[in-house]
């Protein structure tokens, strides 16, 4: 037998509203599950699908990008470009994971990698590497992976 709390309402009806409040949330929530959501896959022009993304930033154009194992890749809602490290081309981005991207106010992405430190300048396509030197304290640090960060003042950090 059920009896009356000491707020008038009886467990049963307690028991009553709680069941009625599960079934308008599975209800309500169940009918959502049934949109037709669609994927796609990102492909970049060469076809290539990146298995490891690692960091991801958007631009003030509202272009994404994306760190990855094997380089960084830009997105613009449609098309994909990549950007990877050339043993002969000094201006590609550095080798290795990308642990960190940072777009800049100028329009240029910074690139934080298990290698060191880059600048890529997006409309030229070229970037500008940084290495650590131990003769200067200034230096990117020697550490496995660069992480940059820019604090409201401006001024530039980079991690390892």
């Amino acid at each position: 037998m059920y009896g009356v709390g000491e707020h008038g309402v009886s467990a049963m009806d307690s028991r009553i509203r709680i069941t009625l409040l599960m079934l308008l949330h599975v209800f309500a929530y169940g009918s959502e599950a049934q949109e037709d959501i669609r994927f796609s896959q990102v492909l970049s022009s060469s076809g290539q699908l990146w298995s490891t993304i690692t960091t991801i930033a958007k631009d003030a154009r509202g272009f994404y990008w994306l760190g990855t194992d094997d380089g960084v890749l830009r997105f613009d809602g449609t098309e994909v470009a990549a950007y990877r490290a050339s043993r002969t081309d000094t201006a590609s981005i550095n080798a290795g994971v990308v642990w960190s991207l940072m777009p800049d106010t100028d329009g240029t992405l910074w690139i934080g990698t298990d290698q060191g430190l880059c600048r890529l300048d997006p409309r030229t396509g070229k970037a500008r590497r940084f290495f650590h030197t131990d003769s200067d304290p200034r230096s990117v640090p020697q550490h496995s992976r660069t992480i940059v960060l820019r604090d409201p003042r401006g001024t530039l950090y980079a991690f390892g």
